[in-house]
């Protein structure tokens, strides 16, 4: 049987190190279910045993906006961290997951802005998706060898960690790995950088590396340039997105693919540096990015290079343009600034502006596959929801959207953010 505890409101705590009897969580059967904790402690070890019974798992969004955490550490005894469990704790600097935790799950960690160490067990086989997003303070990661699944591109495990200089994946890995020393996450069957660093001793981008994936860079800061290698043919969409600090960059003639944006919100003094009348060279144009050149022959003179049946050697005009008349890109990512009881069976949620929006559709529900759910359409950045049902969790979803020849584009739905009606 399930027996579900109440989760108060957290009270000012005046030990730092939490005591077992505040935990709050569910009884399944002969196991417990963390979800939650009363008192405002800095410091949290998952006990291993609650009442005689063996704690397992940590619930969904268990300990989500704790900003008063600092350090977590998570036993053997717990083999499961349930999805955005420490999203949000904005406080928390360490956590140390210790063996049988395979899953990292999503939104686990998103946007632990201090988190800056974090140990991951040998047991690990999967980081899912924005598992580490925004966790802007993280300088280095060991990738276990156990592990066959990361998530990448827009939904990238280690989205937005803008600090992350060390990636290492540990020897032995059949799927992964960091050549050379590199500092980045290669998928070795493919020859394909899924996460990069922004390392500035070592080279990131190692010879061999094929393709450089989607979002690959995504906000990383701290290099201002880079030498993509002459064995890289492609380059990923928002490859390099919001790399603030990233003035120059040289990409070989044989590179034949660049996705759109790939140098999107990089600094204003961009430069790319190539051959003349290369691929680079006329997607540099097409978005009004500086270029400069080599003597480096084009691509479409270099020995071995492929063309389109029936056509001649001068390269063609890459298929992306800056125009919004022709490339149509979806919002960004809601991001969920509060969701609070205030009145009566009333919740309301806030989010920060999406650029280029506009408008916003909000869903909320009781369950948290969003069955039964209810839809709401703003243009303001928060919503006032009525006529909730009291002791009751909600769960609430956001997305921007953006109106292109009269249709609705819209963007990836926010992380879900859960809220009880207490009055």
């Amino acid at each position: 049987s399930v027996k579900p505890t109440v989760k108060p409101t957290p009270t000012p705590s005046s030990s730092q190190d939490v005591i077992k009897t505040d935990f709050t969580y569910e009884i399944v059967g002969n196991e417990i279910t963390i979800t939650g904790c009363n008192g405002t402690y800095k410091n949290m070890t998952i006990p291993e045993t609650i009442g005689g019974k063996k704690v397992t798992k940590i619930a969904d969004y268990a300990f989500s906006e704790y900003t008063w955490l600092e350090k977590v550490e998570i036993p053997s005894n717990v083999i499961y961290i349930g999805e955005a469990a420490f999203n949000g704790c904005t406080g928390l600097k360490t956590v140390t997951i210790n063996a049988n935790v395979s899953v990292i799950n999503k939104n686990t960690f998103f946007g632990c802005t201090q988190l800056t160490s974090v140990s991951l067990p040998a047991s690990l086989i999967t980081i899912n998706d924005n598992a580490f997003y925004g966790c802007s303070s993280i300088e280095s990661i060991k990738i276990p060898k156990k592990v066959t699944y990361i998530a990448s591109g827009y939904v990238g495990a280690f989205g937005g960690c803008s600090k992350l200089k060390y990636i290492t994946v540990e020897d032995g890995n059949t799927r992964y790995d960091s050549r050379d020393g590199c500092y980045s996450i290669i998928k070795t069957d493919t020859n394909t950088l899924v996460q990069g660093s922004g390392n500035t001793s070592k080279t990131v981008i190692p010879d061999g590396v094929k393709t450089i994936g989607d979002y690959a860079f995504n906000g990383i800061k701290g290099f201002n340039s880079i030498k993509i290698p002459s064995s890289v043919n492609s380059i990923g969409a928002y490859a390099f997105v919001d790399c603030t600090d990233l003035k120059n960059i040289e990409i070989p003639a044989n590179v034949t693919s660049i996705g759109d944006y790939a140098f999107y919100n990089c600094n204003s003094e961009l430069t790319i540096t190539t051959s003349k009348g290369s691929y680079a060279d006329l997607y540099a144009q097409a978005y009004g990015i500086k270029v400069t050149y080599n003597d480096e022959p084009s691509a479409s003179a270099a020995p071995g290079a492929s063309t389109a049946p029936g056509a001649s050697t001068a390269p063609t005009t890459p298929t992306p343009t800056p125009s919004s008349e022709t490339t149509v890109t979806k919002p960004a990512k809601v991001r969920i600034s509060s969701a609070r009881n205030t009145g009566r069976r009333t919740v309301v949620v806030k989010w920060r502006k999406v650029s280029g929006a506009k408008g916003y559709l909000v869903q909320y529900s009781l369950k948290r596959n969003f069955r039964g759910k209810k839809s709401k359409t703003t243009t303001k950045v928060n919503l006032k929801i009525n006529r909730l049902k009291k002791k009751k969790y909600y769960y609430i979803r956001v997305r921007a959207f953006k109106v292109v020849d009269g249709k609705k584009v819209y963007g990836a739905w926010s992380t879900v953010k859960k809220v009880k009606v207490k009055k």
